[in-house]
């Protein structure tokens, strides 16, 4: 409870959600979670190719089971199973990879822009026109 003009008057949400202490993004930085979250970490397009493989896998596994069999029936679970699978596996380590260079690209990116900015500054500093 605080008080405002002799009145008491109860803290409202967002008063208290003002007096947590801020969320820690050393805590991200720090440990083996580095690996996975830093831009210039090579960890993610790993993973992201292993799933694609695994994925490539399971897609060669179904055909070997399916393409012997002639009932379709008896070729839906291998499909629903394994073929489904292997399709999602691969969509997702696809996404992992190109979403790890991207976030490299614009690390890269900001780092030049970083070093462009101080020697701009450093020219404009120096008295050049």
């Amino acid at each position: 409870m605080t008080t405002v003009d002799s009145r008491q008057v109860s803290p409202t949400r967002t008063d208290t959600m003002t007096d947590l202490p801020p969320a820690a993004p050393d805590r991200i930085a720090s440990g083996a979670s580095r690996l996975w979250f830093a831009p210039e970490s090579p960890v993610p397009i790993v993973a992201g190719i292993v799933l694609t493989l695994a994925g490539f896998g399971l897609i060669a596994l179904t055909w070997s089971k399916v393409a012997g069999l002639a009932a379709v029936a008896l070729q839906v679970p291998y499909i629903v199973s394994a073929g489904f699978t292997g399709i999602c596996l691969v969509l997702v380590g696809l996404v992992l990879v190109s979403t790890s260079i991207r976030r490299q690209d614009i690390a890269s990116r900001e780092r030049q822009m970083a070093q462009l900015r101080a020697i701009l500054l450093e020219s404009k500093t120096d008295g050049a026109p």
